[in-house]
């Protein structure tokens, strides 16, 4: 999963995978070049309802429309 924000608008703070249904990441989650990378999978076989990849913090700096834009997402199924 990568998520595209304009830097000169906003700030990451942090990340929060504690929470997360994700259990095993292949890389820590991480920032570089305005991308927001989260990569990883899951032992479990399967999960219903709602459920939290991370939690991000994120701080105006300028102010403006900063748009948050998904792109490169690839789900796959556990089976």
């Amino acid at each position: 999963l990568q998520l595209s924000y304009p830097e000169a608008l906003l700030r990451v703070d942090s990340i929060d995978v504690g929470s997360s249904v994700i259990t095993l990441w292949t890389e820590e989650p991480h920032t570089k070049d305005g991308v927001i990378y989260l990569r990883g999978g899951t032992f479990r076989k399967g999960f219903i309802g709602e459920h939290a990849v991370a939690r991000i913090k994120v701080v105006a700096i300028e102010s403006g429309e900063a748009r948050v834009l998904v792109k490169n997402t690839q789900l796959v199924a556990g089976d």
